[in-house]
């Protein structure tokens, strides 16, 4: 029982991440039509660009109009021509929030992940985040350290105040002197 191989984990892949794609971020597309509230009822036509480096990877062509963007890009050497929508809610300050509807579910994103089948969001698309898949149980093991270090110079802070406020030779001033002196050693001892 619990051997080798006993678990069933054994045919397990983990999910695509988020970031193993494309990812049509509506800053981006802020970004490069200087401004979504600037655009004309008709619309501007503009290319977005996906780099690793100076390298090129992706390109597609956008028609985008105060409502909706007209994605077109080719996919496995298919041409293919993807509306997707664009509402806004009103802030509670004053302005607006602009969101991409996905086109698969209907939720208001601001990113839209392609990994090979079409743009959608990250539920859609059955993506995680390379965060979720690394373990984080060994963090608080690498700090450690550094919080009881952390900890002890606050106690020796406290007992050196303490002892500049105690009369010199007296017995307080003796029991904060050893505490200090025990604080150190316990120091020596952990290093």
């Amino acid at each position: 029982m619990g051997g080798y191989g006993s678990s069933r984990w054994h045919g397990y892949t983990p999910k695509t991440t988020a970031d193993s794609g494309l990812i049509l971020n509506l800053s981006k597309v802020n970004q490069t039509v200087r401004g979504l509230h600037t655009v004309p009822p008709k619309g501007i036509e503009t290319t977005l660009s996906w780099f690793i480096g100076d390298r090129q990877i992706a390109s597609i062509g956008m028609n985008v109009t105060p409502s909706r963007l007209t994605l077109h890009y080719l996919q496995s050497g298919n041409p293919i021509t993807q509306p997707i929508e664009l509402t806004s809610t009103a802030c509670n300050y004053g302005g607006v929030r602009r969101w991409i509807v996905c086109p698969t579910c209907n939720r208001r994103v601001l990113c839209l992940y392609n990994v090979g089948n079409g743009f959608a969001c990250r539920l859609c698309q059955g993506l995680t985040y390379t965060s979720c898949q690394t373990s984080h149980k060994y963090e608080t093991v690498a700090t450690l350290p550094l919080i009881r270090e952390f900890n002890k110079a606050l106690r020796l802070d406290k007992l050196y105040r303490k002892l500049e406020n105690t009369r010199y030779q007296s017995k307080r001033w003796n029991k904060v002197l050893d505490a200090i002196r025990k604080l150190d050693v316990e120091s020596l001892a952990l290093q």
